[in-house]
């Protein structure tokens, strides 16, 4: 054990090194206060890792704050250290035993990832972790939700983006796999960063925009009142088409989501070696600056200056001034006032 004038964090890392924790939960998004930075220090196989985290949650139309739909669990044993992020995602027709529950499609998945990803062995590859979370939400869904019956139009199935990283400290190797638009950014010593995942969905997500942006032309409003309006005004049933056709792409395996179909496979599994690789960051589509894309080179250094000289912190309170000065969605088209928000920053010592 470590010596009275050892730290707290000292000696909590002395006693997981006694124990040989095999498995053993980080953070999940429960331990997370909204717009608050969670830190978490853990030492495997010689190297200390550094965990900071965020969430925050959205604003309604009304400008109200929601439930968030986004979560988190890092998992850790002697060897290797996991961290997955997930986005959950409601479907467009209500599922009545969800319902009852008082869980949003959205939630209902991130819940059940949370869940089943305690569980998982960190050790394992990434692809095949989120592989068996897959399975477990299919089961859940099987004996829970039987309505919900997996088919190319449905339009009741509750979905997630969702990435993974592993860093196997034995190997020197990080590992990384997602499925959908949550994004992994590694930044090696010299500040040099490299986009990890592949984000499937935004291609889709701007010609929704587009047909927005041009019936809100068409008809003399603004895009928020088009988006806002989209089920119940036949002028903008248009975008309710389009938002079922990136549905049915989920459906089929175009786009890649978590949902618990038996077709789910990742959008993007690699491995590359650990060497210089000083943070990772991983998290979802609420975490990307209004105006960026983040799948530019260019723009992800934007995104990493901000998050470097500011914070987690900062980056939230960026996010969410740009988002406020803009209610009428005019500048930053969107789907509503202000998405859930999950980040994580992993720093290897």
């Amino acid at each position: 054990m470590s010596g009275s004038g050892d730290s707290l964090i000292d000696q909590e890392l002395d006693i997981i090194k006694e124990h040989h924790l095999s498995g053993s939960v980080v953070l999940t998004s429960e331990e997370m206060l909204d717009s608050k930075v969670v830190a978490k220090e853990v030492a495997i196989e010689g190297k200390k890792i550094i965990l900071e985290g965020l969430s925050r949650k959205g604003l309604s139309y009304s400008g109200e704050r929601k439930i968030s739909e986004d979560g988190c669990v890092v998992i850790r044993n002697d060897e290797a250290l996991q961290a997955i992020v997930v986005d959950g995602g409601t479907q467009i027709e209500k599922v009545s035993t969800l319902d009852a529950m008082g869980l949003t499609g959205g939630r209902y998945i991130t819940t059940l990832v949370e869940q089943f990803g305690r569980n998982l062995d960190p050790s394992l590859s990434v692809a095949i972790n989120l592989r068996r979370l897959n399975e477990e939400i299919g089961e859940d869904i099987k004996v829970h939700h039987p309505s919900i019956i997996y088919q190319e139009h449905a339009h009741d199935n509750p979905y997630g983006s969702i990435a993974a990283v592993k860093i196997d400290t034995k190997n020197h190797t990080l590992e990384i796999a997602n499925a959908g638009d949550v994004f992994v950014i590694a930044v090696d010593n010299i500040g040099k960063q490299i986009l990890l995942t592949v984000d499937d969905v935004s291609k889709k997500d701007q010609k929704t925009f587009a047909v927005a942006r041009q019936l809100a032309d068409k008809h003399g409003v603004s895009f928020r009142q088009a988006i806002q309006q989209r089920a119940s005004d036949p002028r903008f049933n248009r975008i309710m088409e389009e938002m079922e056709e990136t549905m049915r792409q989920a459906n089929v395996g175009i786009i890649r989501r978590i949902t618990g179909t038996p077709n789910f496979d990742v959008t993007s599994s690699k491995k590359i070696p650990l060497g210089d690789i000083q943070s990772i960051f991983l998290f979802t589509d609420g975490g990307v600056i209004p105006g960026i894309n983040i799948n530019t080179p260019g723009e992800q250094v934007t995104f990493l200056r901000l998050v470097e000289s500011s914070g987690l912190q900062g980056l939230n309170e960026a996010i969410q001034r740009k988002m406020l000065e803009d209610p009428d969605y005019e500048l930053y088209p969107r789907f509503g006032t202000m998405d859930d928000l999950m980040i994580l920053k992993i720093a290897v010592q």
